[in-house]
Order: C-alpha cells, then sequence, then structure tokens
C-alpha cells in the first residue's frame, strides 16, 4: 500500500517512538505532581516546549500543548470572542479547515457575526480583501498558513501585519505548515496565535503558540440563527 494521506496524520517516526518510550513504561508520573518521580516527565515537556519554541522563533513560556489541531482552532476563536465581548466580528477564508469553519459557524449561532472571504482560483486569498473586510467591531482574523487538502500557502505575513495595523488579533491555522517551511512568529506581528502539528511525531499531540495578544458581511450565512440543516444551500460553506 501506497499511504498518501500524512495531511491527516503520518506514521511515528522510530527516533519519535525510541525517545517517548521510557516515559510510557517508566517516567510516566504526573508532571504536575511535586514528587521526584513526577519530575522526569515534567522535564521532557519543557524540553519539548522549548524545542517547540526555537523552532519558530517564539518564548517557549507562550508554549502551550493540546490534544490536537481541532482543540487548538477551538481554543484560539473562541476566547478571541469571548475575551473582546464588544467585538463579535470574525474574518475567515472559504477554504478552511472544518476545525475553524465549524467553531465560526457555532460562533454565529451565539451571535458574532462571520465574514467568509473567497479566494482566488489557486486558493490564495488576496490580502486587500482582508483589509476591507475589517470593521470597528473585528475580534479577530483567521487565515491558514498552508491549505491541507491543495498546499496552497497563503500570504500570512502581509495579513499579520494588517491586522497588527489595524489592532486585529490575527490567528493561523499552521498545521500543514509547521516543521515544513519556515515559519517565525516575530515576522507576523505581535498579536498572533498560531497552530502547529503533523510531525512524524505520536499522534494526537499539537501545541498552541499565544504572543500577547469594506466587504459587507458574507451572505451565505445570514439566516436564521436556528439552522443547523447540513442540507441548507447558505449553510454549505460549513
Amino acid at each position: 500500500m501506497i499511504y498518501l494521506d500524512n495531511a491527516a496524520t503520518t506514521k511515528p517516526k522510530k527516533e519519535v517512538i525510541e525517545a517517548m518510550m521510557p516515559y510510557l513504561t517508566d517516567y510516566y508520573g504526573n508532571p504536575s505532581a511535586i514528587y521526584q518521580f513526577a519530575g522526569e516527565a515534567k522535564a521532557a515537556i519543557e524540553n519539548a516546549r522549548e524545542s517547540c519554541a526555537r523552532l519558530i522563533g517564539a518564548k517557549a513560556s507562550a508554549i502551550h500543548f493540546t490534544s490536537g489541531g481541532t482543540e487548538s482552532d477551538n481554543w484560539a476563536l473562541v476566547q478571541a470572542v469571548r475575551l473582546n465581548p464588544d467585538k463579535k466580528h470574525i474574518i475567515i477564508i472559504r477554504i478552511e479547515h472544518h476545525a475553524i469553519l465549524h467553531t465560526a459557524q457555532a460562533l454565529r449561532l451565539e451571535g458574532s457575526e462571520v465574514t467568509v472571504l473567497g479566494v482566488d482560483e489557486r486558493g490564495r486569498i488576496n490580502p486587500k480583501d482582508i483589509e476591507d473586510a475589517i470593521r470597528p467591531d473585528t475580534a479577530l482574523i483567521s487565515v491558514m498558513t498552508a491549505n491541507n487538502e491543495i498546499g496552497t500557502i497563503e500570504p500570512i505575513e502581509e495579513i499579520g501585519r494588517i491586522a497588527h495595523e489595524h489592532g486585529v488579533l490575527f490567528h493561523t491555522d499552521a498545521v500543514q505548515a509547521f516543521g515544513q517551511i519556515p515559519l517565525d512568529v516575530n515576522k507576523l506581528n505581535d498579536r498572533i496565535e498560531i497552530i502547529n502539528g503533523l510531525l512524524k511525531a505520536m499522534e494526537d499531540i499539537d501545541n498552541i503558540i499565544k504572543e500577547p495578544p469594506g466587504n459587507e458581511l458574507d451572505q451565505d450565512i445570514i439566516h436564521p440563527d436556528n439552522c443547523w440543516d447540513k442540507s441548507c444551500k447558505k449553510c454549505h460553506i460549513f
């Protein structure tokens, strides 16, 4: 069999399994505990945190491990809105992963407004469209770094600059890019959350990097808040 679905999940490399084994068999203590046995697990986690931080130029203290990209995306979008109760507008692009699309749908049903921008024939968003969609109540811009289906790399540095200039929090789902192409959070802006994963490591391990924190609303999603009908033509993007 030729496996061609590594963008979804990957087989752990032998080196990864060997590195993990001591913590699955010998040093399996609770890393939050205070006894020495648990300290071994705690040290391993902190070493991993520092390694991830160095890979993208972030501070180790800004790295938070989660169960996977979906949880990280959910956390980023939900908290961006809830931490800014006076701002209920979110900007995303149409080809985002469902972890973003479904979370945006849920937030819309809670009262947020979501602008869903289209992309060109290659799947690339025009940064000018992002800037034109920003409103005074925009809480978050979320644009993936690299698409998981067609591999398009979005202009996140330019989008990050636009978000910074307008004082809007910027989030990027970088699951498909982390470890594959150079990423430096310092080149984006000082208001970013970034998602990472899929490095031939153990499955369902992800991390979220948290640095301190025009167009009319897309007509496809202006309809009753109680609509969860999968056949609804106005909900098809979710």
